[in-house]
C-alpha cells in the first residue's frame, strides 16, 4: 500500500471513489433528499476544491482511500470497505495528522455524523473526543435540511510524532 499527496490527473478517479463511499457509509445516517442531491458532479466539485490538500491510499494502481486534511481541520476520510481492518484508515489518520501538525496546528478538529458509530468509534481509539454536538444545514434540491454532527478534536503534541 502506498500513500501520497494526490495528482490532478487523479481528482476523477477520487471523486468516483468519495461518492461511492459516501454514499455507502454517510447517506444511510443522513436525510434521503441529501443523498438525491450528492452526485458525481457534486462530488467532483467537492474533490476539486479540496485540491491540492487530498492525501490518498493506493493499492497497486487503485485508488483505495483519501483524506482532506486542511488549516487545522481533518475531513473525508473514506476507505474503500475491501481495505477496511487493514489500516489503511489508521495510515490516513495519521498522514493528515502529520500534516496539519507540520503547519503548525495544535488542536484539529473534525466532524461526525451523528448516528455513524462506527467512525466515532474509530477517531476516539485515536484519542480524538466529542467537543459538542450541532447542527449544520445540508443541501438538497427542495432546501436545505438539518445533519446532527459531534464536532470531535484532538490536541496535537509537537513530538507525537516521534512516539
Amino acid at each position: 500500500m502506498d500513500f501520497r499527496v494526490a495528482r490532478p490527473d487523479e481528482l476523477k478517479q477520487i471523486a468516483s471513489l468519495y461518492h461511492r463511499i459516501w454514499h455507502e457509509t454517510q447517506a444511510p445516517h443522513q436525510h434521503p433528499d441529501i443523498a438525491k442531491f450528492r452526485d458525481v458532479r457534486f462530488m467532483q466539485d467537492r474533490i476539486n476544491a479540496f485540491y491540492p490538500n487530498i492525501i490518498i491510499a493506493l493499492d497497486e494502481l487503485d485508488i483505495v482511500g483519501l483524506v482532506v486534511a486542511k488549516e487545522a481541520r481533518l475531513s473525508q476520510l473514506f476507505v474503500d470497505s475491501q481495505q477496511r481492518g487493514k489500516g489503511v484508515g489508521q495510515k490516513l489518520l495519521a498522514l493528515a495528522e502529520a500534516k496539519l501538525r507540520a503547519e503548525g496546528a495544535v488542536r484539529i478538529t473534525l466532524n461526525c455524523l451523528v448516528g455513524n458509530d462506527a467512525a466515532r468509534r474509530f477517531y476516539e481509539r485515536n484519542d480524538w473526543r466529542v467537543s459538542r454536538m450541532e447542527t449544520k444545514m445540508g443541501q438538497t434540491h427542495k432546501g436545505e435540511v438539518p445533519i446532527e454532527v459531534f464536532e470531535m478534536e484532538r490536541t496535537l503534541d509537537v513530538l507525537d510524532h516521534f512516539a
